[in-house]
């Protein structure tokens, strides 16, 4: 096996930071679950969900005001993005441009999708949120 990519939840070329516990890296796991899943898997999704709709809950006004500071950082972090694209991609660009194409799609699917959704819609009742921890729970124990 070759020692690229992400190998054990930790990068193989590099090893684990402190060692690794039933194959995960224990210095790379709190980052992973407490960090990076939280923000990638529901405070992204909110925020790009409210910016192709429109429909901005009162309390993320702040969060998604315009500003030219704001501005930069994003386009920063584009330029960013697209460097580690093509860098995955060998740096070919017919497959740098069909991985574009890609995302592209799918973030045209979603839209669609949002433009007859609302946030609301995904908000917990007190009786669906207990129904929801006990099942959570269930697979912790």
């Amino acid at each position: 096996m070759d020692n690229q990519g992400l190998v054990g939840w930790h990068f193989a070329s590099e090893g684990p930071s402190v060692g690794t516990f039933l194959g995960l890296g224990i210095g790379e796991f709190p980052i992973l679950v407490f960090l990076w899943h939280p923000i990638m898997s529901f405070i992204v999704p909110i925020l790009v969900f409210e910016i192709l709709t429109g429909k901005v809950l009162t309390t993320h006004e702040i969060i998604l005001e315009r500003t030219k500071r704001k501005t930069a950082i994003l386009v920063l972090f584009l330029i960013l993005i697209s460097t580690f694209i093509a860098n995955e991609n060998q740096f070919d660009l017919v497959s740098a441009n069909i991985s574009l194409i890609g995302t592209l799609l799918i973030i045209a699917v979603f839209y669609r999708l949002t433009k007859i959704s609302d946030l609301n819609s995904l908000e917990l009742g007190k009786r669906s949120f207990k129904l929801l921890v006990g099942y959570l729970s269930y697979f912790i124990l």
